[in-house]
């Protein structure tokens, strides 16, 4: 049930009355509705204000008050009281949308977004001539690989900095995506380094599309669920990860595999090449504190040893500012290092 309380401040009692009836009558029509499925008494409380002084004469605040303590707050102003209020209630009724999608769950309405831009880029994809379809497919197969590192590399970093959730998108969920977009260009003969950018440039802005469906919707965490596995540590598990991606041991274990052997000479420690190793391992676990946009271009430049032209062009920025950035971020690693006595 919903109780709805009325203060109006400069205004006799038949203009009171008036409002109360117009907040109730909306309340009824436009609330209920979406508030039929909330347990328990739900209170919406109105003040409207007339001020004599500054360009907006009246002002309208609406706060519902709904279980688990939630509130949610709505403003108006205008130069008369049902502007004002007009302004408020159309502000209440994103709000309480807003928050009816985060109860249900906002990661479900992120899979929506994205299978609607698939649609669409499905049906762009199907005015595309299939022998230029195929061309671009055979140009991006050896490119594949490369692409896959860097997503999973960003989704880590992302995942690690509380921009995305552990699960969702997944790797190939960008990927295909990235594939699919430039499959939807219909464009024929591009070289591989042509390629490349367009896929780093529409895997970037897949991602980017996630992180701001993820900060307009916030997230909803279970209580009763078990914590997942620290994003950090991931990220930074990952930095060797190349290293492992290819060591495939035998199963079967033999004693002569894990006992050392006394008849080889002793490996001499290379001190200053465990010294840059841990440097690098270090600099690469401070990337969660880069700005995303730093992040990219230190990570495109150093990891993935791309031009800066290109790197321009694939994160839509001008040269001298994409040189700039990569600047900041190497004095970043370098102040980094310095703290830490490297």
């Amino acid at each position: 049930m919903l109780k709805i309380t009325l203060t109006h401040e400069g205004s006799d009692h038949a203009a009171h009355q008036s409002l109360h009836a117009a907040v109730e009558a909306w309340a009824r029509e436009h609330l209920g509705p979406l508030l039929a499925g909330y347990p328990g008494d739900l209170h919406l409380h109105a003040t409207v204000k007339h001020h004599s002084k500054g360009a907006a004469k009246c002002t309208a605040h609406l706060r519902l008050h709904l279980p688990r303590k939630d509130v949610l707050v709505a403003h108006g102003e205008a130069i008369d009281i049902q502007s004002a209020l007009a302004e408020a209630e159309k502000r209440l009724l994103r709000e309480v949308k807003k928050h009816k999608e985060r109860l249900h769950g906002q990661a479900d309405y992120r899979r929506k977004a994205r299978r609607a831009r698939l649609r669409q880029l499905k049906v762009a994809q199907a005015a595309v001539p299939e022998q230029v379809q195929t061309q671009t497919r055979h140009g991006i197969e050896p490119l594949l690989p490369q692409l896959t590192r860097i997503v999973r590399r960003e989704l880590a970093y992302l995942r690690a900095s509380g921009e995305l959730p552990s699960q969702d998108p997944s790797v190939q969920d960008v990927v295909d995506e990235a594939v699919l977009s430039v499959l939807a260009q219909g464009q024929a003969d591009r070289p591989a380094e042509t390629l490349l950018r367009e896929l780093l440039r529409e895997a970037f802005r897949v991602l980017d599309a996630e992180v701001e469906a993820r900060r307009r919707h916030g997230e909803i965490v279970s209580l009763q669920s078990s914590p997942e596995q620290d994003a950090i540590d991931q990220a930074e598990a990952m930095v060797q990860e190349e290293l492992y991606e290819f060591y495939q041991p035998d199963e079967a274990l033999q004693l002569s595999d894990v006992v050392a052997d006394d008849t080889l000479p002793a490996i001499e420690t290379d001190a200053t090449c465990t010294d840059d190793t841990s440097a690098r391992d270090y600099g690469l676990g401070r990337l969660v504190g880069l700005p995303i946009v730093w992040r990219r271009v230190w990570m495109l430049a150093e990891l993935e040893r791309l031009a800066m032209a290109d790197i321009a062009a694939v994160l839509d920025l001008e040269l001298a500012h994409a040189e700039r950035l990569l600047a900041h971020a190497r004095a970043f690693f370098d102040a980094h290092l310095r703290q830490a006595g490297f």
